[in-house]
């Protein structure tokens, strides 16, 4: 009897050490998904600030283009 209690308690232990690895492997999973979500919309937002800027170089390129056309450049005269 006391032999059949040690074996279930040293089965028991290795059932808690499976669990806390099952818990650890859960922890990693979900931070490494967390992670890649994180990721994800970090490379999203990376496109829309890269789109934006090439927008406002198109509009800066665009205004410039259309000042050296309308507004005469004057020429300073050094003395």
């Amino acid at each position: 009897m006391a032999q059949k209690a040690k074996n279930e308690l040293v089965r028991m232990d290795y059932v808690a050490v499976e669990l806390k690895n099952l818990d650890k492997s859960i922890v990693k999973a979900k931070t490494q998904a967390r992670a890649k979500e994180f990721l994800t919309k970090l490379n999203q937002e990376c496109k829309l600030v890269k789109e934006n800027l090439r927008r406002l170089y198109n509009k800066a390129e665009l205004n410039a283009k259309y000042f050296e056309h309308t507004v005469p450049i004057q020429k300073i005269k050094y003395q």
